[in-house]
């Protein structure tokens, strides 16, 4: 049975988008007592499992040769844009409420694939856009208590996000998913790893438990992702 490349690259966003559901409920329960950088190594460390296990399925060592450092580390830096701004938001505001916020990727990256990639959107899309962004005005109404600091956090993460889907494709058919996820996980665990000495909280059983399954669904969502940038239309 062949399926058609939209629906494919739908699968494989519904399957991220649920993996990444769960990696956010953790990360909500650990920002309570832990530290952003704290956080974000153990993702990383623990995302390195599904890393190592499609390097393995895409031929070993060969898949994560890259003549590209210098994007990688523009990624390294988007992405801990993102699980800062994000991770930190977490700690000042409602579930519901940065997850609310978190739905205008979708509208920054129809517009940066017009800026940056050069694709046209129609005008119903640009109209889809306008709604979303209307959208957003009514979760963070004047008064409402939602528009602080933790919401400028989550849009930041949006952002770095949207940025961060748009490299996804810029880069399709130039580097494969095992180079993308490898090096990038790899040097936030670097870059975290430097911070952990200063800012460590011993975890309970409990916390280590859930800073395994948050890797583990990041890492592979994050797999996941790319395939659909870089395998759909």
């Amino acid at each position: 049975l062949t399926i058609p490349a939209n629906l494919r690259g739908i699968l494989l966003m519904m399957a991220f988008t649920l993996l990444i559901t769960f990696m956010v409920v953790g990360i909500r329960i650990l920002s309570e007592d832990m530290h952003p950088f704290e956080i974000a190594f153990f993702r990383n460390l623990f995302g390195l499992l599904p890393v190592f296990i499609i390097i393995q399925m895409q031929g070993g060592a060969r898949a994560i040769r890259t003549r590209r450092p210098g994007f990688h580390i523009f990624r390294v830096f988007l992405i801990l844009t993102i699980a800062f701004s994000f991770f930190w938001a977490l700690s000042r505001m409602e579930l519901a409420d940065a997850t609310a916020l978190f739905f205008t990727v979708p509208l920054f990256i129809t517009i940066m694939s017009v800026i940056v990639l050069g694709e046209t959107v129609g005008m119903r899309r640009w109209i889809a856009v306008a709604a979303g962004f209307g959208g957003v005005l009514l979760v963070i109404r004047p008064g409402s208590g939602v528009f602080d600091l933790g919401a400028i956090g989550v849009l930041v993460a949006s952002l770095g996000y949207a940025a961060l889907m748009i490299s996804n494709r810029a880069i399709r058919g130039k580097e494969t998913p095992a180079t993308l996820t490898f090096f990038t996980t790899t040097g936030c665990v670097l870059v975290t790893g430097c911070a952990l000495p200063w800012v460590w909280v011993e975890p309970s059983a409990f916390e280590w438990g859930v800073m395994a399954a948050m890797g583990i669904f990041g890492g592979t969502g994050q797999i996941l992702l790319i395939f659909a940038f870089q395998r759909a239309p």
